[in-house]
């Protein structure tokens, strides 16, 4: 599993080489220091969003992401 943290100012002035090594190696990207996840194919964004079995924990939502 690669590391990835899109605050680095590598990765904000052109993300795009990151997203592409996401997609090939870890499309379903998992970060435990802040336990969340990041897809970056679209058919598994799609896949999550329409399981009825999935759903969303609204105490971990107050955080506000950073600019």
């Amino acid at each position: 599993m690669m590391e990835f943290d899109p605050r680095r100012s590598a990765v904000r002035s052109n993300p795009y080489p990151c997203y592409a090594q996401l997609r090939t190696h870890d499309p379903v990207h998992y970060r435990p220091q802040n336990d969340d996840w990041i897809f970056t194919r679209y058919a598994d964004l799609t896949a999550l969003l329409t399981d009825k079995r999935v759903g969303y924990c609204p105490a971990k939502t107050t955080q506000e992401a950073p600019p």
